[in-house]
């Protein structure tokens, strides 16, 4: 869990590294992109989650919701992110 703002913030890229490296610690080294959102819990906590497949009624609530999202270029540490409108 990280506050909101976090992921598609500045630091957004390492935070969203170092997570990759504890979620998936043999793959992590090996993907150069990836897209995750920020399901909020409560005002202060939202819970990262990696976004793997489009999916029409995720991506309703995402922008219904306003929820935090990060794209993520891995490789050219990059990342274009915010809240959804």
């Amino acid at each position: 869990m990280v506050a909101p703002g976090v992921i598609s913030g500045r630091a957004g890229v390492e935070v969203l590294r170092r997570w990759m490296q504890l979620a998936m610690p043999l793959s992590a080294g090996r993907i150069d992109k990836a897209v995750f959102l920020g399901v909020p819990i409560d005002s202060r906590r939202s819970l990262v989650a990696w976004y793997l497949n489009a999916n029409p009624a995720l991506d309703e609530t995402v922008h219904q919701e306003h929820w935090e999202f990060a794209d993520v270029d891995f490789e050219r540490g990059t990342i274009r992110g915010g809240y959804a409108q």
